[in-house]
């Protein structure tokens, strides 16, 4: 049995066997920017954005987006504690 060009589905007909035409294009992006302190302590943050275009012809078209932000501060609490 060739799986090929199967395609599986959610609502009938659950699987149909027809030619996978499908259009994908997408991109992503990543920043970062990070600060040294003085007193020792530094800060970072990091951005990151992606996109998804996902075309199936006769079956689903997904489009996503997707973003995470994550910031960090690290210092000495005292002399001997580090804190994040």
């Amino acid at each position: 049995m060739k799986y090929d060009n199967l395609i599986v589905s959610p609502i009938s007909p659950f699987v149909s066997n027809e030619e996978n035409n499908a259009f994908i294009k997408g991109g992503n992006f990543l920043a970062t920017w990070e600060r040294n302190f003085l007193d020792g302590s530094n800060f970072r943050a990091q951005f990151y954005y992606d996109r998804e275009n996902k075309d199936f012809p006769n079956f689903i078209r997904i489009e996503e987006d997707t973003y995470d932000l994550d910031v960090q501060h690290q210092f000495n609490l005292t002399e001997r504690q580090e804190l994040i």
